[in-house]
């Protein structure tokens, strides 16, 4: 019976050992966590959820630079529309008039829409808080856009988005949201050619 009795005691010991240390490599490891299905259902709901508010970006600006000097992204700008009479660009004789239209921009505390600005200082489609968004052909402003994505096409206004803006003044500005696609080349440009991929309301 001493012998027996030893023994259990020795064993038990043992096991209190390996428990304690088995306790020990669990503290120092990372927790893994198990997730069982109907968690798993939920995590799919929130990514779903961190994936709404770039939707529901349509109101906010993203314009920026790629370090290289070309923008891209979105801007959101508030302005009216001032329009100037330009000839058909490379042209002698019975040249053909458009009316091309800047938007004159009221809000320009953007730092990187002043950057825009500034690094397109001199262009023809770009003023003093003004950028060139296309000429007027039967009251639709169309336009031309080079990008790396799309290559050189052209573009149009939706008839209730040129109303719009055709329409706007200082008085009674318009918003309208800009978006510009990368486009890191270079090349002559025709008369109603815009810096802008797409020109579209924020309704």
């Amino acid at each position: 019976m001493k012998k027996i009795s030893t023994i259990s005691f020795v064993m038990l010991g043992i096991v209190f050992l390996a428990g304690c240390g088995q306790q020990q490599l669990i503290k120092n490891q990372p927790l893994t966590p198990v997730i069982a299905p109907n968690v798993q259902q939920s995590a799919s709901a929130s990514e779903t959820q961190q994936v709404q508010p770039a939707a529901e970006s349509k109101n906010q600006s993203s314009f920026q630079s790629d370090g290289q000097g070309n923008f891209y992204g979105a801007l959101v700008v508030t302005g009216y529309p001032v329009l100037i009479s330009e000839l058909e660009p490379f042209c002698e004789e019975n040249c053909e008039k458009f009316s091309y239209v800047f938007f004159q921009v009221l809000n320009t505390d953007s730092k990187v829409l002043s950057d825009f600005l500034g690094g397109n200082e001199g262009n023809s489609f770009v003023g003093d808080k003004e950028l060139g968004i296309g000429c007027v052909k039967s009251k639709i402003i169309t336009y031309f856009n080079d990008s790396d994505k799309l290559g050189m096409k052209e573009y149009k206004v939706s008839t209730e988005l040129s109303k719009k803006i055709l329409d706007s003044s200082k008085e009674k500005p318009v918003t309208i949201k800009l978006e510009r696609l990368l486009f890191t080349g270079g090349s002559g440009a025709p008369a109603c050619y815009s810096h802008f991929t797409y020109i579209n309301s924020l309704e």
